[in-house]
């Protein structure tokens, strides 16, 4: 139980730290304390963003620190822009950014290749192969609300690659997968 309580503090903090000067109204955070939704407006920004602790708004103040900028919102789609790289989702999505995917994933020479990307989520790691000289991705996304987001992350990224709503396994056949919220899956049995 305090482990899960630092890290809303941490979140929290993050949040204060890096958006309070960015807020139009910056008693927003008090619902946040009482674990409540509100929406919150960016400064430049016509439209808000929709906050709730524990759903991804201290990954934004992470974010920030590491050189992410929001850059656009429209319709809670937020789009956020760091150095060549720009990405696009829901705030729930943002997790996948504050992962060392260049530690883990750039272990390889991509220049001139085909890359297979299994499970894309967003298509981040996507846009790192293109940018780290992949020719082509191929994108298997299980999650038929995550293809949408794909296609305009690679749109937007000039990446050129092919996106399939399939799951991908070592039997053939099918299995049900089921989810709460965009993000999150699990796997039910298989057909």
């Amino acid at each position: 139980m305090k482990q899960k309580h630092d890290r809303i503090s941490y979140r929290l903090t993050s949040f204060i730290l890096f958006f309070l000067p960015r807020l139009r109204n910056p008693w927003i955070i008090i619902p946040l304390i009482f674990n409540r939704s509100t929406i919150a407006k960016i400064k430049d920004f016509d439209e808000g963003i929709t906050f709730r602790i524990g759903n991804g708004f201290g990954y934004l103040g992470v974010l920030y620190r590491r050189g992410w900028r929001v850059i656009d919102v429209k319709n809670n789609i937020i789009y956020l822009k760091n150095k060549e790289i720009n990405i696009m989702g829901y705030l729930i999505h943002f997790r996948v950014l504050c992962e060392p995917l260049e530690n883990d994933y750039k272990v390889f020479d991509y220049k001139n290749k085909t890359v297979l990307d299994v499970g894309g989520y967003i298509g981040y790691s996507s846009v790192l192969f293109s940018r780290w000289g992949a020719k082509k991705v191929i994108i298997y996304e299980a999650q038929k609300e995550n293809i949408p987001i794909i296609k305009e992350n690679l749109k937007i990224n000039k990446v050129n690659g092919e996106v399939y709503n399939l799951a991908v396994s070592d039997k053939d056949g099918e299995i049900e997968l089921t989810y709460d919220r965009l993000g999150t899956i699990g796997f039910g049995g298989g057909r």
